[in-house]
């Protein structure tokens, strides 16, 4: 059972972990911002597409701002995602209130990026990312009482580290609107974390 929960939580803390990379740890000087990799800023040919100043040349973001946003927009869709499952196959009510809890929040956070996804020229996920799809097919193998303890184990470790990362934007961010919702988000995160951690 203990390598149950602790392959749970590593699982999803490992998809949760790299956006904490995404701002830096102390608060960016007032500068203009870092010239792109040289790779990105080749002059296009003649009559070709410009270069997107948010996006690589392969369609990734360019920018902390950006990394969050689509980093919060894949969290809003596993949180639907993996909460409904938790509504399916929990065995404890206390459970399926956090899971239901899950899916209000994805739900209205994938409404809320939206246009935070389009500011930063980025796309609303329609899956899930590699990590978020192998923490699904694991879960789905489990049932009752192990499936309770798993899931909780390990979105206990998700929310704690989305805190970090959400705290992080609220602080950092440079669009004024994306901090904002960083900061109206953050209080949702804390209380299902609170929630979460009595469960344990």
């Amino acid at each position: 059972m203990k390598r149950t929960l602790i392959l749970a939580s590593c699982v999803y803390l490992a998809a949760a972990a790299p956006t904490l990379a995404q701002y830096p740890k102390s608060a960016p000087a007032k500068a203009p911002a870092a010239a792109p990799a040289a790779a990105d800023t080749a002059a296009p040919d003649a009559g070709g597409p410009a270069t997107d100043p948010l996006l690589t040349v392969d369609g990734r973001p360019r920018t902390p701002d950006g990394a969050f946003v689509a980093a919060a927009a894949q969290s809003g869709l596993a949180g639907v995602t993996l909460g409904r499952i938790a509504l399916e196959k929990s065995a404890r009510p206390e459970v399926r209130k956090i899971a239901q809890d899950m899916v209000q929040l994805g739900e209205r956070m994938n409404a809320d990026v939206t246009p935070l996804l389009k500011a930063q020229h980025l796309t609303a996920p329609i899956e899930m990312d590699t990590r978020q799809k192998k923490a699904h097919e694991w879960l789905l193998k489990l049932s009752g009482t192990d499936f309770d303890r798993a899931f909780v184990a390990s979105m206990t470790s998700t929310r704690t580290t989305e805190l970090m990362v959400f705290q992080r934007a609220a602080d950092r961010a440079h669009d004024p609107a994306l901090k904002a919702w960083a900061a109206r988000t953050l209080p949702s995160l804390q209380e299902q974390q609170e929630a979460l951690t009595k469960l344990r």
